[in-house]
């Protein structure tokens, strides 16, 4: 009986020393595996703006002092600002900018009123006028000026309305200088536009 006690707690030994070996070895606070550190995620790379590829303004181009402005913006950096450059085209005269201004050749051009401008605004074309370039007034020094040579100046060509006639007169009929010309005519002459003689030079020349 004894024996078969014995026996009996040897098997539960061998039994119980086996259950430990196969058990999972327990781990140490000291030894338990550290987490990773969090990382943050890099920063997302900042969008460099582009610049946009300037407006190209075709313009009509005049070789005459009141274009002047033109060159003042460019020097002040108006149009650099605005994003916007610009193509010269040359043109003899505003009334032959109005046709290129419809026909949409030109963006913008500059100049005096004209027959040709007022006819194209009031018949709906696509012509229109959006900034004052220049003005004259009353009692102020006009823009326009008629002038000749000393010669004819001090000879006496101008005391007479005959001799007046007789003269050349370089400049363009359907623009506001033609206006300053016709009213100085008349009140120093009696004369018009219509009774001399008038001659349109190139601007080239």
């Amino acid at each position: 009986m004894l024996h078969r006690i014995i026996k009996l707690v040897f098997s539960l030994l061998v039994v119980l020393s086996l259950l430990a070996g196969c058990a999972p070895a327990a781990v140490s606070e000291t030894e338990a595996p550290l987490a990773a550190p969090a990382t943050e995620a890099p920063p997302e790379p900042t969008a460099v703006p582009t610049q946009a590829e300037p407006d190209v303004v075709q313009v009509g181009f005049l070789p005459v002092l009141s274009m002047s402005p033109f060159f003042i913006a460019e020097a002040e950096g108006f149009f650099t600002e605005q994003n916007i450059t610009y193509e010269w085209q040359s043109i003899e005269t505003m009334a032959d900018a109005v046709p290129l201004l419809a026909a949409g050749t030109l963006d913008v051009s500059a100049g005096s009123i004209n027959s040709a401008l007022i006819n194209a605004t009031a018949g709906g074309e696509a012509v229109a006028v959006v900034a004052d370039k220049g003005y004259m007034n009353v009692g102020y020094c006009p823009s326009g000026a008629i002038i000749g040579c000393s010669e004819i100046l001090t000879s006496g060509v101008l005391d007479s309305a005959e001799t007046v006639r007789s003269l050349t007169y370089a400049g363009n009929t359907i623009t506001t200088t033609a206006y300053v010309l016709d009213q100085w005519l008349n009140e120093n002459y009696g004369l018009s536009i219509n009774d001399i003689n008038t001659a349109r030079i190139p601007n080239a020349a």
